[in-house]
């Protein structure tokens, strides 16, 4: 009960509930706004089911997103949406019955929210890319084991994919993500 007095208020939390849903509140816990209501735990091993997962804030934290999956036995498909936090509504932005996003990273700029998934086989990850205004999300890159890291412009990426541990070759490079994805390479040879 002290918690409130003692606390500085600085924002909200975004969780996933019990129930398989998402949520926001305040660091006391109080208003609570809950951005999907349909979540849905099996109640048997090959009942429908649906949850959600990977709540990622913008960097402004007027926005959040994150990954809904359903479906039902083996059979499911997956989603990600993007919820703005001030309108309290909810936008689905990506959905596949092949690709599992698993890892969502919001650019500076809080335009794009990029995010990596795998194909059932997980041979290799899939680098998207989308915004609130855009219809479908733009592939930007392939390759397995994938890091990234956006610049402070919102519109570069450094991009590292390969490994000498894995069959796919080792690259490193730049991605400009403005209009059309153009990529630079960048030397990783020994000196």
């Amino acid at each position: 009960p002290y918690l409130t007095l003692l606390e500085r208020k600085s924002g909200l939390i975004a969780y996933i509930g019990a129930d398989g849903n998402i949520y926001t509140s305040d660091q006391a816990g109080n208003n609570r706004v809950a951005y999907t209501d349909d979540a849905e735990i099996p109640s048997e091993a090959t009942g429908a089911f649906r949850y959600y997962i990977h709540p990622t804030w913008s960097r402004d934290s007027a926005s959040l997103g994150f990954v809904g999956v359903s479906g039902q036995g083996t059979d499911s498909s997956s989603e990600v949406y993007i919820a703005d936090v001030e309108g309290e509504t909810t936008k689905q932005v990506f959905t596949s019955e092949t690709e599992l996003p698993f890892y969502l990273y919001w650019s500076p700029d809080n335009t794009n929210l990029s995010f990596l998934s795998s194909t059932a086989g997980g041979q290799s990850l899939i680098l998207q890319s989308v915004s609130n205004g855009q219809k479908d999300p733009a592939i930007l890159d392939t390759g397995s084991p994938y890091y990234w890291s956006w610049a402070p412009d919102g519109k570069t990426m450094i991009v590292h994919t390969g490994s000498s541990q894995s069959s796919l070759p080792e690259h490193l490079a730049f991605l400009q993500t403005d209009a059309k994805v153009v990529e630079q390479g960048l030397d990783t040879s020994p000196a």
